[in-house]
């Protein structure tokens, strides 16, 4: 999974960035969430390796090699945060501590949720390629047609297109796929079935960040916003020390001397909170307006499954604009003909992906082109059948 996760990232295929097979809010959780966070995890990466991730102060008799030690033993050791007006806890009062788990984990934490908001987008593109309609195809044909100048090219293309598009389109039985979902709506609750999946997604991660910070994330805010916009506090020169990103901590170890155990306890610096704090504050708000984009596009996506008259008129509008199709050959019936038995669910959902990932008018082109084979083939049927009679 890792070694697709970042093939997906350089690969020359129209993979990651390149591919188009899906919509803006899409990509914004699979692509963009990714870059950030991926971007956060080499920039945190990168300063731990750098410059010294934590600074602790020890007893002046100890010696470089002891302070060496403790401070590789700190490292490894889970830090805890405690407010100054408290008193250092015992050996045996644990839960008088509040550990800090994530510090020296948080480039691979963030390469954790980069993953996780990729996974959704890595499953929809292998659902899409066990379907009669493969979008991969469909959707980077469409986007080289809509960057094509010459008209003999573009024409071309477009009719390498349609034929494509017409042969998946009119496939049968053959297809285990098309057995089981013979109303053609196997990409749209595949689809559907992503949404929600990014959606999940969101609410997972904010719960287990929830759990790893130990804190309720929205009070943290608050009594964040409130510490940088009182007057009061930052002309005192108070610093804030938060306990979910302290700057800091502390660190007990114990000492074996002649048989006797000494407990030490280290005051440390954790400097990379600085950034983190505001790293998660930004995340934060990039997750809760992804989860009100992502929601408000499911909620769209499916109203769009449910009322046809929605989609007969999606319909509609398109072969008005199409260029090769006159007003006349536009009849009612004859569209919802079209719709219903030719382009189904799954046919009028790739054309709406291909209208919002290209330009009216080469969306327009398609659907007018494939109007105009399935017409000219039922009306060929017609004949037949009245020949027969």
């Amino acid at each position: 999974m890792l070694q697709q996760f970042v093939k997906s990232l350089t690969d020359d295929r129209p993979t990651f960035v390149r591919r188009h097979d899906d919509n803006w809010v899409d990509r914004l959780n699979s692509r963009a969430t990714v870059i950030l966070l991926v971007a956060y995890a080499v920039l945190i990466g990168l300063a731990q390796w750098v410059r010294k991730p934590i600074s602790c102060w020890f007893p002046k008799n100890f010696d470089i090699i002891h302070r060496e030690y403790l401070h590789a033993h700190c490292w490894v050791s889970p830090f805890y945060y405690l407010p100054y007006t408290e008193e250092i806890p015992k050996i045996e009062e644990d839960n008088k501590r509040r550990l800090i788990l994530y510090y020296q984990w948080i480039p691979w934490i963030f390469m954790t949720q980069a993953m996780l908001f990729w996974l959704p987008s890595a499953i929809w593109h292998w659902l899409s390629e066990r379907s009669s309609l493969n979008t991969e195809i469909i959707l980077d044909m469409s986007q080289k047609l809509n960057s094509t100048k010459k008209l003999d090219k573009k024409e071309q293309r477009l009719e390498l297109l349609t034929k494509y598009f017409d042969y998946f389109l009119t496939q049968k039985e053959d297809i285990a796929i098309r057995e089981k979902y013979p109303s053609g709506r196997w990409l749209v609750l595949s689809y559907l079935f992503i949404k929600m999946l990014y959606i999940t997604n969101i609410l997972f991660q904010v719960w287990v960040l929830g759990l790893l910070l130990k804190t309720d994330y929205r009070k943290h805010l608050i009594n964040y916003l409130n510490y940088h916009y009182d007057v009061n506090t930052t002309a005192d020169g108070q610093v804030w020390n938060s306990p979910i990103f302290p700057r800091i901590a502390f660190c007990d170890y114990l000492i074996r001397d002649l048989g006797n155990k000494r407990r030490y306890t280290a005051q440390c610096v954790l400097p990379l909170n600085i950034y983190l704090e505001r790293m998660y504050m930004i995340l934060w708000f990039w997750i809760a307006l992804l989860l009100m984009l992502t929601t408000a596009d499911l909620v769209i996506w499916m109203l769009r499954v449910i009322i046809r008259a929605d989609r007969l008129h999606f319909i509609w509008n398109q072969l008005g604009e199409a260029s090769q199709v006159s007003c006349e050959e536009i009849d009612e019936r004859m569209t919802s003909s079209f719709l219903d038995h030719y382009l189904r669910q799954d046919g009028g959902f790739v054309l709406r992906l291909i209208a919002q990932n290209t330009s009216a008018m080469t969306s327009a082109d398609i659907t007018g082109r494939l109007y105009l084979i399935w017409k000219s083939r039922h009306l060929n049927d017609v004949i037949e059948e009245v020949g027969e009679i």
